[in-house]
């Protein structure tokens, strides 16, 4: 019994970590008020932390985001969970899900994303990046 609740602790820190680790990279990335940079027909990534283990995933909100038509944007999925050198990656280890975004044409794009689970209606985290798109879209 001891060993089921110590297991169980074990658990619910790893979860509160992992919420702590998505509130911080959304949120710092807000203070920073930094710009993505990406010229027309050339491409730039998104990454956003997530665990797929949780059910959750980031899914891109082209419907809030603003001037969306300015890059198109792929889910790239997930890539591979961070272990140490020579060891396996825990299992339910948090990983990075990747989004793609090439530039259409020259603007400014706010990009939002939502980290969802099948079957909820509100999503548990929201991000926003402001992509710049430079150059021209006129050929000449």
């Amino acid at each position: 019994m001891k060993s089921l609740l110590a297991s169980v602790r074990a658990l619910a820190a790893i979860g509160i970590g992992f919420a702590a680790a998505v509130a911080m990279t959304a949120a710092s990335f807000a203070a920073n008020d930094e710009t993505l940079q990406v010229s027309v027909g050339a491409s730039t990534a998104i990454e956003l932390d997530g665990n797929p283990s949780t059910g959750y995933s980031w899914v891109y909100d082209a419907g809030a985001s603003a001037n969306g038509e300015l890059v198109t944007v792929a889910d790239q999925g997930y890539g591979a969970a961070a272990a140490e050198p020579g060891k396996r990656p825990a299992l339910g280890a948090p990983k990075k899900q990747k989004f793609g975004v090439t530039g259409v044409a020259a603007g400014e794009a706010t990009l939002v994303f939502k980290y969802v689970k099948a079957g909820d209606q509100a999503p548990a985290k929201t991000a926003e990046y402001v992509v710049e798109v430079v150059g021209t879209d006129d050929p000449e």
